[in-house]
């Protein structure tokens, strides 16, 4: 077989390479990527040979409320505005469930409260370990009421909330998501809740099995009094 020429040769790669380069900006445009993962919680390659012992924190940032309803659609109150009851809890026994998920509502833990505000700025953090298990999915359950002093409490809305982003190999390493609402049950384009979270592994001495954990419930009191 006869020889080609050199210049012949690499003109033949330069267009190989030419092409290549096109082929992957037609790919970028139009979103496509070499591989995907149907996971919502990304675990990086290098920590495969880690221990599978995890926590998750979720922040619950805010409620939006600003027409001030309940889950039926009326006012939280005549006069003045709800009284919202933040109930929380990151479920990862079963976060692909139904809502409330792993726990019956009566056992969510309060975790905020304040008075007179429709949509509460909350900023609180709920959290969550796994031990020594592989960690695909969780979802921050949130059920928020209307609190009644003299009669009883009403619903304003409960929510799901799924956990996403990367596993930081330690505190130091996490990195919060962006924030992203939750999916509500009532009134979902009225009321919304918004959250962020962030997983990463920690040493197999501080996870506690199925966790769950919650801090102290938080009080604020409106400027209004």
């Amino acid at each position: 077989m006869a020889r080609l020429p050199i210049a012949v040769l690499l003109l033949m790669v330069l267009m190989s390479v030419v092409s290549a380069g096109i082929l992957d900006s037609i790919k970028s445009v139009l979103g496509i990527t070499s591989s995907s993962t149907s996971s919502a919680i990304q675990q990086d390659s290098s920590g495969a040979n880690l221990p599978n012992y995890f926590r998750i924190e979720a922040e619950l940032v805010r409620m939006d409320n600003v027409g001030g309803i309940k889950s039926t659609g009326g006012s939280c109150d005549t006069i003045g505005q709800c009284d919202p009851v933040v109930y929380a809890y990151l479920d990862v026994l079963k976060p692909t469930g139904p809502f409330p998920g792993s726990r019956a509502v009566e056992a969510f833990p309060q975790v905020f409260t304040i008075d007179d505000v429709n949509s509460p700025k909350i900023n609180t953090v709920v959290s969550a370990d796994v031990c020594n298990k592989e960690l695909t999915k969780a979802t921050l359950r949130v059920h928020v009421m209307d609190r009644n002093k003299l009669f009883t409490d009403s619903l304003i809305s409960d929510f799901d909330c799924y956990v996403g982003g990367s596993v930081g190999r330690n505190v130091n390493d996490a990195k919060w998501a962006n924030t992203g609402n939750c999916v509500g049950k009532f009134m979902p384009d009225k009321i919304k809740f918004v959250f962020r979270s962030r997983i990463y592994r920690i040493d197999p001495k501080l996870c506690v099995e199925s966790a769950n954990q919650a801090p102290a419930a938080t009080t604020s009191k409106s400027i209004f009094g």
